[in-house]
């Protein structure tokens, strides 16, 4: 099992591979006075595929469900995010005012993307034109949470792999029936279990926690000291944000 990471989100998932260029590059470009007054942009937190399951004054995390053959309305992104991409599908994706961009193929999953070299705001949709649905865990950066926290040292299961000013990334790989060394987050942030499976977070009492399987979550309050423990029989891959 590996930790793939796509940092660039504007080809979300991987580097971009074009299919039926001509039918999707060409479509319409469509500009926010052509909008009718329903379909005006929203936050994203408020587009209805972008289901707000938790806030605080640090992150606000969205579950993000696009069902099969469906398209979202277009939608706001204003604030930096990490996203992990738990079920992938033929997408395409469509800025308002440009046209909509190439179908991209799916990617590996677990991966995790990210809009940090985006200008924000931007305003775009998202299509998938697969017979399968997309499911993304998104986090977005609200405000630094003041804590320099140091950087946590990498073993077998631990690596980093995403180091930005909002946050660090780390992918950890469990491997069946086993935990890893007890640990402490000096940052808040989320710990999120990425592949089926179940994840036991032990020593510690979570501030707040969703999801079940693959986008299971939790939010961990600075000081958070646990292990995590796998106690199924395939790895689980867990990315843990600790937010600066």
């Amino acid at each position: 099992m590996r930790c793939h990471n796509f940092p660039n989100h504007q080809t979300r998932l991987l580097a971009s591979i074009l299919l039926f260029a001509p039918l999707v590059g060409s479509g319409p470009t469509l500009h926010a006075q052509s909008l009718t007054a329903e379909q005006q942009p929203k936050p994203v937190y408020q587009e209805p595929r972008h289901h707000l399951v938790f806030q605080n004054s640090v992150v606000r995390v969205l579950d993000v469900q696009i069902p099969a053959r469906d398209t979202t309305a277009f939608h706001v992104h204003a604030n930096p995010l990490v996203g992990v991409a738990l079920e992938v599908a033929l997408s395409w994706a469509q800025v308002l005012g440009s046209p909509p961009d190439s179908i991209e193929a799916a990617g590996p999953v677990p991966s995790l993307f990210d809009n940090w070299n985006r200008m924000l705001p931007y305003t775009h949709r998202v299509a998938n034109v697969d017979s399968i649905p997309i499911h993304y865990f998104v986090a977005e950066w609200l405000a630094s949470p003041g804590i320099q926290a140091e950087l946590l040292p990498e073993d077998g299961m631990r690596h980093l792999v995403k180091e930005g000013r909002i946050a660090r990334v780390y992918c950890v790989i469990i491997p069946a029936h086993t935990a890893t060394t007890i640990h402490e987050h000096s940052a808040p942030g989320l710990t999120v279990l990425a592949s089926a499976g179940v994840l036991v977070d032990e020593d510690a009492q979570s501030a707040a926690v969703g999801g079940r399987g693959a986008g299971q979550w939790s939010w961990r309050t600075s000081g958070h000291r646990h292990v995590l423990r796998n106690p199924g029989d395939r790895p689980l891959t867990v990315f843990e944000i600790d937010w600066r």
